[in-house]
This record gives C-alpha cells, structure tokens and sequence, in this order.
C-alpha cells in the first residue's frame, strides 16, 4: 500500500510525545521524526517472531519518509532548522484516530525506568528524579495528557502533561474519572431517533452551545461497554508483554474512544456482540459472519466453488512503492517509500475501513527505547503499569455500572 500523497498537516489531538507529528490529508497515516533506534525497532525487531503475539497491537508500520530536495553538496538530507541533526528519517505508521469522529484520547506512560543504556549521567539522574517525583515509580503508569469531547458544547476539553506530573498515586482513580467521564445528557431513544417528540426533550441529545454547561463524556451504558472491552484488550496485551523477554522504556498505552455519543452507541448498535467482548475475538466474529454471507450468497446464485481451492501465502513477499508528494511548508518534495504485507491479512482492527467496528481502540506506542533482551525476562515495569491499568479499569467499571439504569446494562 503506497502511503496517501497530498500536503501534509500538524496531528490533532496530540496528548503526548514529542511535537512535529504530522498527519496527511485524509488522516489514514501520521508522519513522525525518528531516531535510528527507533526505526530499528520497526524494521528489525518488530518483525522478529518474539513478538507475534504483541504486533497486532501496535500501530501498523507503512514505512519510512524522507524529504527531497534538501540536500547539502555532500547528498546529506537536510531537515528544517528546528530539527535535530541526527534526524534523518521519518517513520510512517497508521493513524489510530482517523476513523473516529471525536476521538477521546489518553496517552499512559508505562514503566518505572525512564532511561535507557544510552542515557547521559545527568539524563539518568533526572529520569530517577522525574519517576520518583510522580506516579512511573510506584505504580509503573503516569497520565501523559487526554482530551474528552463535550456533547453539550461540542468542545473537546484537553488535559496537559503538567495534570499527569503533578498527581500521587491516591488521584489515579479521579484521573480515570476524568479519562473516562459519564455525561448526564442521555441519548435517544428508539422513537426518538424517528421522530423527535419536543414534548419530551429528556429523551433527546442536547442541542450544542457554546453557552452550555460543560458536561464531557458519554452515557453510562455506552461508557461501561467500552469499559468492559478495554479491559478484555489491555489483558490481553500484559499476556502478550509479559511472553516477551525485552525492555520498553518510554513506551506508552495508547486509548481511544469515541466522544460523540450517538456515533458510539450506533457503532455498537452496528455491529452487536456481548459486553466485555475483545477486539480479536469481535473481528474474528465479524469476519466470520462476513463469511457465512459470502458463501450463503454465491451459494443463492448458483456458484460452485466446490473445486476452488484458495491458498494464502503465509511467506509472502514484500511489494515497495514510492510516491512523491508536495509537503505545506514550501520547502520542497517529501518522497514517501512504502512497504505493505501481502500475507499480512489481519491487524486487529479494520483499520483501512471508514466503519470502526468497535468505537475504541487501544495500542501500544513508542518505541524508541524498545530492545529485546534474551535471559533478562519480561519488562517488570511494564507489566506493573499495565497491572496499575487494568485495577483502575476495574474501579471505573463498577463506579458505572452502578450509573446504569436498570434494564440498559
């Protein structure tokens, strides 16, 4: 799959990391600057059969870019001013928000070690500081930033890093409070969204206003169902960490939800399932279905397909394209070069599809201090970060369960 061409545009609803993250014009793929280690990861140690079971939950990586038309007498590529010198590349790799249309977003930084073999001493020592002084050394999670959308203004509330860094352990649970929000506008009901009945406003959204009381999140049973998914997921990513003898340094959880009430609870409605299903299981049950369809239909028009026999190339190859585009910043081309999977079938989610089948998803991000490391066991740190996730999921679902009136759940 060539990466998408046209101008390219600072990422929206960015709650962490470092900045110049770009996105293109249709929002499918962001653009981010890279340090050789990091795409190492992507190109060498991500492909390595240790992490089989971790890859689908990681954003898709498409390739590399690099900008023409910037270079010295040597052939040196040459960034903007702004940027580092060693900065050569950059990685591209899907964009995890772009089918949703008010993304709730949350950055979790996991881990209690914040520097890696590489560190400089007054690095190390300003990392120690840094996971001492917050949340990273005890608990292995510290809240990066989150943005929650309002259904009563139509505005999306971000909350900075300085929130995550200023916060103790005891105000994890209010900061999930505020990650995952129940609003109290409800959504319509059946007859509701046929026709509005004026008489009976309690049963329809809010019309938006700037003048509104802010009041962000979503109702409590389309919330304790993503709840109970997320849960499901992020279990399934410590198993999937902790089968892996590596460190993750500065890696991060990536969730996102979607803000819109009404699109939430319709993306639900679409698709079915039963609470607390998982993506994996969820897509295998949708493709499933897509399947019986298929052949129920060729079966309805007469085909045969008895002696068809169709095989998938576990082995097969790489296809490479290039495709060059014009970047806003006038100066000059950004050559995109892009490698896709022939075999590669699956990513959890359908994530070239406009129709989310899910409205979250969750992955793991970051990877620029990320190392196999044989005989050393899994990343302890991690898999405490993960651990600290999942305990405050489960304090959150049960505060909205109890928010769900009888007969919704």
């Amino acid at each position: 799959m060539a990466a998408s061409s046209g101008a390219t545009t600072p990422l929206t609803g960015q709650v962490g990391g470092h900045p110049g993250v770009l996105t293109v014009a249709d929002d499918s793929l962001i653009i981010k600057p890279t340090l050789p280690d990091e795409l190492h990861f992507y190109q060498s140690v991500l492909p390595s059969p240790e992490f089989d079971t971790l890859r689908d939950w990681i954003p898709r990586f498409v390739g590399t870019l690099t900008r023409a038309g910037e270079t010295t007498e040597t052939g040196e590529v040459v960034l903007k001013d702004d940027a580092p010198s060693n900065e050569k590349e950059f990685l591209v790799l899907e964009n995890v928000t772009a089918n949703f249309t008010k993304p709730n977003i949350v950055d979790l930084k996991l881990g209690t070690v914040l520097y890696d073999d590489s560190a400089s001493p007054e690095k190390k020592e300003r990392m120690i500081k840094t996971a001492a002084s917050t949340t990273s050394l005890t608990t292995g999670l510290r809240v990066t930033g989150f943005q929650v959308f309002d259904n009563a203004t139509f505005t999306t509330i971000t909350t900075p890093k300085e929130y995550g860094k200023s916060i103790k352990p005891d105000d994890l649970p209010e900061a999930f409070r505020r990650i995952f929000p129940v609003t109290s506008i409800p959504l319509p009901t059946q007859e509701s969204n046929s026709a509005v009945d004026s008489a009976s406003p309690s049963n329809t959204l809010q019309v938006p206003s700037s003048d509104a009381t802010p009041d962000p999140g979503l109702p409590a049973p389309t919330l304790l169902r993503i709840l109970l998914s997320l849960k499901t997921d992020i279990e399934a990513i410590r198993d999937a960490v902790k089968s892996i003898e590596m460190r993750m340094v500065a890696a991060s959880l990536l969730i996102v939800y979607e803000g819109q009430a009404q699109i939430a609870q319709s993306i639900w409605q679409a698709h079915g399932g039963e609470p607390g299903e998982g993506e994996t299981d969820r897509v295998a049950r949708i493709l499933q279905a897509e399947g019986d369809e298929e052949i129920s239909s060729e079966y309805d028009s007469g085909s045969d397909t008895s002696d068809e026999e169709i095989e998938v190339d576990a082995d097969a190859s790489f296809e490479t394209t290039t495709s060059t585009a014009t970047d806003n910043t006038g100066e000059g081309n950004i050559s995109y070069s892009s490698v896709s999977s022939l075999s590669s079938l699956s990513s959890l989610s359908s994530l070239s599809s406009d129709a989310p089948t899910a409205p979250y998803v969750v992955r793991l991000i970051d990877f620029a201090h990320t190392k196999l490391t044989p005989g050393m066991g899994p990343d302890d740190g991690v898999l405490l970060g993960l651990g600290t996730v999942l305990k405050l999921l489960e304090g959150r679902i049960e505060e909205v369960r109890r928010l769900v009136p009888e007969g919704t759940a």
